[in-house]
């Protein structure tokens, strides 16, 4: 029974849903990157170099960001696929949004497991087993792809790319996780939804608690699943960063009018 419903999970439900994502959206990528590429406010998108040399007073912090070789550059002009280039910066903020993932994962797990460990004892009836998989496949999608890959994950990596292009002070990076989420330092609209979806996930959470089994365990798994996928983006498109590829969104910072209101 376990083996045939981890196989009824991974097949009909998280495998195909990936497999179209990562078909289509390398195809749709360009148009939304170029489309919001005109919407972006006044932000320096250019190399690492052509930011020092048109800036030679940058304060020393950030010049020791800019020189530790992290940063992307624009989706129409990347820089050299072949040279890795890690900021160290960057890497601290986007690896702090994963450790949250992570410990959000490894509470979720025993519970996520709970009726495949005890399958041997009677387990669910097959109607709690449908229902496993599929809000498994379900709330996986719709947290993982709609929820995380599409509105978060890349707008993380792209914020957290700013650190190594000039936006680094001493509290961003020490709060790089916080900041690469929109938390602080970014417009209105972007606070609004970080704080919104922040604030939603510990009333569901909450909410999540007080079901008994196995009905905690069925909707844990397919939180557990949205973890996992979004998590995944995160570091996909971090990786990318790596070879210069840009994630091609607005990292929806501050307009000046906001930033003086606020600092």
């Amino acid at each position: 029974m376990r083996t045939t419903a981890l196989t009824l999970l991974l097949t009909v439900g998280l495998l195909p849903a990936l497999g179209f994502s990562a078909f289509w959206q390398p195809r749709v990528k360009g148009l939304r990157a170029t489309r919001r590429q005109r919407h972006h406010e006044g932000y320096d998108l250019r190399p690492n170099s052509a930011i020092q040399s048109a800036d030679p007073n940058l304060c020393i912090f950030n010049k020791i960001a800019l020189l530790s070789g992290g940063g992307a550059a624009s989706v129409d002009t990347p820089m050299n696929s072949k040279a890795v280039k890690i900021g160290w910066a960057s890497s601290w903020g986007v690896l702090s949004v994963l450790a949250i993932f992570a410990n959000a994962a490894r509470r979720l797990g025993p519970v996520a497991i709970e009726p495949l460990q005890m399958s041997d004892k009677g387990g669910l009836t097959t109607v709690q087993w449908v229902c496993y998989a599929g809000c498994t496949a379900l709330i996986g999608y719709m947290k993982g792809e709609r929820a995380i890959r599409r509105k978060f994950s890349r707008h993380v990596v792209q914020r957290a790319l700013t650190l190594d292009q000039g936006e680094a002070t001493p509290l961003r990076v020490l709060l790089a996780g916080p900041y690469s989420m929109g938390l602080f330092r970014a417009n209105r609209r972007r606070k609004a939804s970080s704080w919104g979806m922040l604030v939603a996930a510990v009333g569901i959470i909450k909410v999540i608690k007080k079901m008994p089994y196995p009905w905690r365990s069925i909707v844990d798994a397919g939180v557990l699943a949205g973890l996992c996928w979004g998590g995944g983006a995160v570091a996909y498109y971090w990786v990318r960063s790596w070879s210069g590829i840009n994630p091609g969104v607005d990292p929806q910072m501050p307009k000046r009018s906001e930033a003086a209101a606020t600092e």
